[in-house]
């Protein structure tokens, strides 16, 4: 078993296709962790050999964020609170990705802050935390 210890995001963990993020949110699962609701996915099946890059291991956690245009009028306020997310989880995720590299398939993860106050990083980060151990649990329930 090899352990993440890189704490990088690289554009391959990103969930960016529309599709996918479509399927997510019709047919995964969604829990709310004041201010951030997670919807996520967890597909047991085997993985395509086309998802491992060049020399890496196979992506088994995907990730996207968002926050609403309607809470947020302004484009660099939504961009601040984007980028505090993806830090938090960035900083956080190696436990889930070494639990997902012992599982078989994939896990798609999206957040969205629906809280209509600017959010300081610490609080953000606590509950990024908090939606990674939950996730956690839930994977380790399901298998």
């Amino acid at each position: 078993m090899m352990t993440v210890t890189k704490k990088g995001f690289p554009k391959a963990e990103r969930l960016k296709s529309q599709q996918q993020i479509d399927l997510l949110f019709k047919e995964g699962k969604s829990f709310f962790a004041p201010p951030v609701k997670c919807y996520y996915r967890h597909i047991k099946e085997k993985i395509p050999p086309e998802n491992a890059g060049e020399g890496h291991s196979v992506i088994r956690v995907k990730t996207g964020v968002s926050v609403s245009k309607r809470n947020f009028k302004k484009a660099t306020d939504r961009n601040r609170i984007k980028r505090l997310m993806r830090e938090s989880y960035r900083l956080h995720k190696a436990s889930l990705l070494n639990l997902m590299q012992e599982k078989t398939g994939n896990l798609e993860i999206f957040l969205v802050y629906t809280d209509k106050t600017m959010p300081g990083f610490d609080i953000l980060e606590e509950k990024i935390k908090y939606v990674l151990r939950r996730l956690i649990r839930i994977v380790e329930g399901e298998s």
